[in-house]
């Protein structure tokens, strides 16, 4: 389906976003944010549900599709103790659990979604001359399990069984045993990733 220089190719495309997204956090928090990634592959939806840690763990969750050149799915988890972080730094807002998010509070974590998210499509169009255009984010807030359920269930239901799936891991300098987020990008290998070769 995509071999072993189409992954590189894909891989390279991942870190310039993701080293945007990385810049604008650590912009926005004051706090020196790296990027690593584990291993890409290619993934059933059901999969993606085998692979979450902490699944019993509150989550943050912003995900919206793009579309253009290549079509996929973005998406940010960020576990409890980052979305407090978020509600503090930036909108003054200190909650003990996120189980006492109001509207605003969701609005305001949808938006650092989008931030971060539309920072990675920018870096990844204007590196590669590609489009790649996002839909407004939808945001949950729930225990991982549950979110990445009714995620996946979302994409059966619009007939994405098999994904290509990078897992950009955003952590503080020094700190990889802290997770910060996650960014979950996911390539349409059949349909869309054929986009991003045409224009290479």
């Amino acid at each position: 389906m995509i071999n072993k220089k189409d992954i590189e190719l894909l891989n390279r495309i991942t870190t310039v976003g993701a080293q945007n997204a990385a810049l604008v956090l650590t912009k926005m928090l004051g706090t020196p944010i790296e990027v690593n990634f584990p291993d890409v592959e290619v993934i059933s939806v059901e999969e993606i549900l085998d692979t979450a840690p902490d699944r019993d763990k509150l989550y943050g969750f912003v995900f919206c599709r793009f579309s253009g050149d290549v079509d996929g799915v973005a998406a940010l988890l960020l576990p409890e103790s980052s979305v407090l972080t978020v509600l503090e730094a930036f909108y003054g807002r200190k909650l003990d659990s996120i189980r006492s998010m109001n509207d605003t509070d969701f609005s305001g974590v949808k938006e650092v979604g989008n931030i971060l998210i539309g920072s990675f499509l920018n870096a990844l169009s204007n590196t590669y001359n590609i489009t790649a255009l996002p839909s407004v984010p939808d945001v949950a807030v729930d225990k991982l399990a549950i979110i990445l359920e009714d995620f996946s269930l979302i994409l059966m239901a619009e007939e994405k069984t098999e994904l290509v799936a990078f897992k950009t891991r955003l952590v503080p300098q020094h700190r990889e045993d802290a997770i910060f987020g996650t960014l979950l990008i996911l390539f349409e290998p059949e349909q869309s990733i054929k986009g991003v070769f045409r224009k290479k």
